[in-house]
């Protein structure tokens, strides 16, 4: 868990953490959520790198204990910048687009390999 997390939030799920961070970027402005999405760009590029590098043990490295709520997590931020932002052609929505085909990518590749744990690549 994140050193700088408070002890409130270290007691909450990974689903509680994530929940959370989800309601506030719903209410945040576009300017906010064009550094979130950047945000979440990097991370799911970098997650997709290492993937593609190392395999499984990608999973042990981002400490990913559900491969399928973390794809989720990310396709319901995804889907918020749209909510709140698409109509106004937000110039951060290319991210989000990159963001999405991406995890197609990694939705197809633990499609064809498994999911969880048992994801061999």
């Amino acid at each position: 868990k994140d050193p700088n997390m408070t002890r409130e939030e270290k007691e909450r799920t990974w689903e509680e953490r994530k929940l959370r961070y989800r309601e506030r970027l719903s209410s945040l402005s576009p300017e906010v959520r064009a550094i979130a999405c950047a945000d979440m760009w990097a991370n799911i590029l970098e997650f997709w790198q290492t993937l593609q590098r190392e395999g499984v043990k990608a999973l042990e490295i981002f400490n990913v204990k559900d491969i399928g709520k973390k794809l989720e997590h990310w396709q319901q931020e995804i889907n918020i910048f749209y909510e709140k932002d698409g109509e106004g052609k937000y110039p951060y929505l290319c991210l989000a687009d990159r963001a999405r085909e991406v995890l197609e990518d990694i939705r197809a590749l633990v499609n064809r390999f498994g999911t969880g744990e048992h994801l061999e690549l």
